[in-house]
């Protein structure tokens, strides 16, 4: 949720990870899991859609969802919303944090599926924070991020415990 990004920003992280997914619309969003069953309320919401991938929604039906009182206990939050990727740009840009992310393609039945890379290089560059950015790279992707992104971090081919190949290697 943003607010843990704003509470991880606040205790002095160094940056933020997330996984960004891209509605039927075109909207990019944070999103972790492939669909919406596990963090949100979509199955009161949209019961017929309870496992239907997260990119089949729009971004209006994402934004009905509340996605803050899984958590249970003292971190339940109703009313709690899937961020968006924009919203997650700011609070990096004004925390001067890193960025890094996993961007997943949709399948080609999306609308927005061959163009959800640009839409997120665009995201990252109206932002403000390219020279803050570490891409999590395809090699076929490599020199389109670096036209769009020269100065960001190309990270290829990294497990959770490996550190990111040298950018000469890219």
């Amino acid at each position: 949720t943003l607010a843990s990004m704003q509470a991880a920003a606040d205790l002095g992280v160094y940056g933020l990870e997330t996984d960004i997914d891209v509605s039927s619309d075109g909207v990019l969003f944070l999103m972790h899991d492939a669909t919406l069953a596990r963090t949100t309320n979509v199955s009161q919401v949209f019961p017929d859609r309870r496992n239907d991938p997260a990119e089949t929604f729009t971004w209006n039906e994402l934004s009905q969802l509340d996605a803050g009182t899984w958590f249970g206990g003292e971190y339940a939050s109703a009313g709690v919303t899937i961020p968006s990727l924009d919203s997650l740009l700011k609070v990096v840009r004004q925390n001067n944090l890193q960025f890094i992310y996993d961007l997943r393609i949709p399948p080609a039945g999306n609308p927005y599926s061959d163009q959800t890379l640009d839409l997120c290089l665009q995201s990252i560059r109206d932002a403000g924070i390219v020279d803050h950015t570490w891409v999590l790279a395809k090699p076929a992707e490599i020199a389109r991020i670096r036209s769009a992104l020269p100065r960001a971090i190309l990270a290829y081919g990294i497990g959770y415990t490996d550190t990111p190949a040298s950018p000469e290697a890219l």
